[in-house]
């Protein structure tokens, strides 16, 4: 959700695979359930500066910038927080959640995973690559033992990239050998997929230890999650899109088949069991979605609201 920025040059682009800053910014602030002036305390910025962003008339500045992507990643975490983890493929996140939509993007990637040595799902934040990419792992490879995942949403440091997927790998130091000729050695040792989560805060460092991965290690296959392509050779990357959104004025029905609204019903029978699109709330529920722009992350927190408010409440505070 945060606005994009071109690698390198740290300026804040207009548009990101079709969802605008602002709508970025709004879907964030749904997340967090901040209205907009306490969106502007958080951030240290005046309640006038937030309507702008959200209006498109002014893009955040880049210390503003930064602020918007830790409230991000504070939104992030909290829908995986609760996940436990899969012992047969360790450090692959259970998420609490069923895996709603996406049939025929799981079945595009499922292809391009094992035809690619790099595959790349690239987004906006709370688009849902990480979720996919797991989902992806599980119904791809979850007969094999050989997936390792490196989590690196909490390394800010890109120097210790090499450690932490020598942790992950579960190696220990080996006299007399530098760690990432250890790593390349233990990855050229049999077929392997490394699922590379959240890179793009180390890009650079990410691509570099890929680039030196897939020459040393010819049955390496590598699955990223980023803001931003990793720009190595054999690199193929996958734009994640919104979910199938409802039409506006739909049926019921069809409102609850699309995926954006398969999503929120599922999730907000978690918070009331009774829920159902019906012909009472099926135009708040497709404006709700419409308003997110599809955005997974955004979706399943603004459900969480209707255990006290109704989808039309939902829709109008949006």
């Amino acid at each position: 959700m945060t606005v994009s920025k071109s690698r390198g040059a740290g300026r804040v682009t207009p548009e990101r695979d079709g969802v605008t800053p602002s709508a970025q910014i709004r879907a964030l602030r749904s997340v967090l359930s901040l209205t907009q002036e306490q969106m502007a305390q958080e951030l240290g910025v005046s309640f006038a500066t937030v309507n702008r962003w959200e209006t498109g008339k002014r893009v955040p500045s880049p210390g503003s910038q930064r602020r918007l992507d830790a409230l991000e990643s504070k939104a992030e975490a909290s829908v995986v927080a609760a996940a436990d983890h899969d012992l047969r493929t360790p450090g692959l996140l259970v998420p609490p959640t069923a895996f709603i939509g996406r049939t025929a993007e799981l079945a595009e990637l499922d292809s391009l995973l094992r035809s690619s040595r790099v595959l790349t799902l690239t987004g906006p934040g709370g688009c849902g690559k990480t979720r996919l990419a797991f989902e992806l792992v599980r119904r791809s490879r979850r007969e094999q033992d050989d997936v390792t995942v490196v989590a690196l949403d909490g390394v800010q440091d890109p120097s210790l990239l090499v450690t932490v997927v020598s942790s992950a790998l579960g190696l220990r130091d080996a006299p007399g050998v530098s760690p990432e000729a250890h790593v390349l050695a233990h990855l050229a040792g049999r077929p392997r997929l490394l699922v590379l989560d959240n890179c793009e805060h180390m890009v650079d460092t990410v691509a570099g230890l890929v680039t030196a991965a897939i020459a040393a290690a010819p049955d390496l296959i590598v699955l990223a999650t980023s803001r931003t392509v990793l720009n190595v050779a054999a690199e193929r990357v996958w734009p994640v899109p919104a979910l199938q959104l409802p039409g506006l004025g739909a049926e019921a029905a069809d409102v609850a088949r699309a995926d954006a609204g398969r999503l929120f019903a599922e999730r907000a029978r978690s918070r009331r069991p009774d829920f159902a699109v019906d012909g009472g709330s099926a135009e708040a529920v497709a404006r709700i979605c419409h308003l997110l722009d599809g955005l997974p992350l955004a979706l399943e927190l603004a459900a969480a609201w209707t255990a006290v408010l109704s989808p039309t409440d939902i829709a109008e505070r949006l």
